[in-house]
């Protein structure tokens, strides 16, 4: 599991005593510690899934961070920060083309909006951008 492989790697961190990186899996892993209370509060499992959504999370708040640091031309703190993102984006799922959207949606036999999302949302979660999937759906409508 996707967790496990990022406390193993946070361990040899801490171990090679690189603070940049460190602190990246200790973001990661304290917001996840959350997703797991939260997926145990609601009776849903911890999937690989859920700590993808973790991930995005703390890449947004710390491209936030990044952009805050820069605008106050504090360069110290934004080179940690961009070694931080470098460290948690290695963990990004890859996510699907445009291309591939498009054959999935093409190969479903209700193409509606509602239907599409739904389809990508249960079968595809975590493994495609759903703004990039509604894009494709609408494309389908103007059909």
């Amino acid at each position: 599991m996707l967790y496990d492989d990022i406390k193993k790697d946070n361990f040899k961190a801490i171990k090679a005593r690189d603070t940049d990186a460190k602190n990246a899996y200790g973001a990661i892993l304290s917001a996840a510690d959350y997703a797991i209370v939260d997926c145990r509060t609601k009776g849903q499992p911890f999937t690989d899934v859920e700590m993808y959504k973790v991930i995005g999370k703390v890449l947004k708040e710390l491209d936030e961070e990044l952009d805050t640091y820069v605008q106050g031309d504090r360069p110290e703190q934004a080179k940690a920060i961009r070694r931080q993102i470098e460290v948690v984006s290695q963990y990004k799922p890859v996510l699907m083309s445009e291309d591939d959207i498009k054959k999935i949606v093409s190969a479903l036999p209700d193409k509606s909006i509602k239907a599409v999302m739904g389809e990508f949302k249960t079968k595809y979660a975590g493994k495609a951008d759903m703004g990039l999937v509604a894009k494709v759906a609408r494309s389908f409508q103007a059909k």
